[in-house]
């Protein structure tokens, strides 16, 4: 698992599976039982809630690779291609 330092100071746990091209991110160390909710307007992103308080602690990201390469993609294309007028 790795550990990122957000902009805020908090840090959060990431671990990637490159079997099923699944993120998992949490926000806290000790998680209990939790349920998720898709985020509208993103495909394959869900957030992970604790099942007794509602709080959001993680995401899960599904089709990573996919998501990167088209971000990828996009952000290049219009960086290299001439606008249309």
């Amino acid at each position: 698992m790795g550990e990122l330092v957000l902009s805020n100071g908090e840090r959060v746990d990431y671990e990637y599976d490159a079997a099923q091209d699944m993120l998992f991110v949490l926000f806290r160390e000790q998680v209990g039982p939790t349920h998720y909710q898709d985020v509208a307007g993103l495909a394959g992103v869900m957030l992970r809630y604790d099942n007794s308080t509602d709080e959001i602690v993680g995401i899960t990201v599904h089709n990573v690779q996919r998501k990167l390469m088209q971000k990828l993609i996009a952000e290049i294309g219009d960086q290299v291609l001439p606008r249309a007028a």
